[in-house]
């Protein structure tokens, strides 16, 4: 991300760092959930680690980063800086798309157990690629109605 910034010339809003940085601790602690799960279940031990760590435990992180990132996010949307350089007044409409993601792939984690692999999660799942589509769509339309001018 930061590389990125700096090859392209845009500064980094704050509010979309911590965001990044809680939907990271988010991922990898639904990645650690199925772990305690794998050991407590069948007893096989990914890391020496996880003796400190129990599901309930995990459980309250994952909802406790998942709503930092949302908030995080929206905040971004609603930033006076980033609504200037964007000059859009309607950003903070694209946090549905990221609050409907977030519970998406926490119903994965939790109801269907599949917090192993965030990546193969995000590629199989055609619910996150709806709500990824609608995500990308909401900016095109911002831009094409005239309301966000890059």
């Amino acid at each position: 991300m930061f590389i990125g910034s700096i090859a392209s010339n845009v500064s980094l809003s704050h509010w979309i760092i911590i965001a990044t940085f809680f939907l990271s601790l988010f991922l990898a602690f639904c990645k650690r959930r199925d772990e305690c799960q794998i050991a407590f279940y069948q007893g096989i031990k990914t890391r020496k680690s996880i003796d400190g760590y129990n599901t309930l435990f995990v459980d309250h992180c994952i909802v406790f980063s998942a709503v930092m990132s949302v908030l995080s996010y929206v905040m971004w949307s609603v930033d006076i800086d980033t609504m200037q350089r964007l000059e859009s007044n309607y950003l903070y409409l694209t946090s549905i798309f990221v609050v409907f993601g977030v519970m998406r792939y926490m119903q994965l984690v939790f109801v269907y157990k599949k917090g192993g692999s965030p990546t193969e999660i995000v590629l199989s799942d055609f619910t996150l690629h709806f709500i990824l589509l609608s995500w990308i769509i909401s900016f095109v339309v911002m831009y094409l109605t005239g309301d966000w001018y890059v």
